[in-house]
């Protein structure tokens, strides 16, 4: 796993087994805060990966957290706050 990976399944993965169990419909946001590209394992100020998750919607496909699969999506949200504001008014 790179480190992305770890950190959903270490820390945000207990969260969203919590929230499941809870029976309540929830939100999370989960993305770190500069880009660390496995092949060059340094940090880069370039666009960074995010997972959006909706209890109240059916996921359409899995896939590994890191900026390759993340830019094979063509989402880009180049403005943090459009994320935020995705995250808390849009829906997913």
């Amino acid at each position: 796993l790179v480190g992305s990976e770890m950190c959903i399944r270490d820390r945000a993965g207990p969260i969203y087994r919590g929230l499941r169990e809870s029976g309540e419909e929830f939100r999370i946001l989960v993305l770190p805060d500069h880009a660390t590209p496995a092949a060059l394992k340094i940090h880069t100020a370039g666009p960074v990966p995010y997972l959006l998750y909706d209890s109240r919607r059916k996921a359409v496909r899995s896939r590994p957290y890191c900026e390759k699969e993340a830019e094979k999506t063509g989402i880009l949200v180049p403005e943090g706050q459009r994320l935020l504001d995705r995250f808390l008014f849009k829906g997913v």
